[in-house]
């Protein structure tokens, strides 16, 4: 695999089937870097392959569009998530304002109660006064 690359002195990388010899070459079919001798005599006759430098040139442009596309989706990722923000905070404020309205509600009830309770005892009281006077 490519991994498995060797680097000579001079920083280039070497075959790994001839050491010697700079990979100039990756087979595309085996994922190896190999030199021009596996290609033409050895285990990579037939296969698929492009120079080092455009393999590179590939692999760059395809990693490119891999970050455009991941950079795309966290833009959209943003988004949705400041458009669940916004919904949030709207459910927030709803919330409050039902609470607030079901107070405002319960205290007029408790309070007609509280006068119709009042009026009911007065109402009792007079009849009682009524009878007894």
């Amino acid at each position: 695999h490519k991994q498995d690359v060797l680097k000579g002195p001079d920083g280039f990388e070497k075959c790994k089937h001839h050491p010697q010899v700079n990979a100039e070459f990756v087979c595309i079919d085996c994922d190896v870097i190999v030199c021009h001798a596996c290609i033409l005599r050895g285990k990579h006759v037939n296969h698929t392959y492009h120079s080092v430098e455009v393999h590179r040139q590939n692999e760059s442009n395809r990693l490119a569009g891999s970050i455009d596309r991941v950079k795309e989706t966290k833009s959209m990722l943003l988004a949705a998530i400041q458009g669940v923000n916004e919904q949030e905070e709207k459910v927030e404020r709803s919330y409050k304002i039902v609470c607030n309205e079901i107070a405002e509600h319960f205290d007029r009830v408790d309070k007609a109660m509280q006068e119709r309770r009042q009026a009911l005892l007065a109402q009792t009281e007079k009849l009682r006064n009524k009878k007894l006077g």
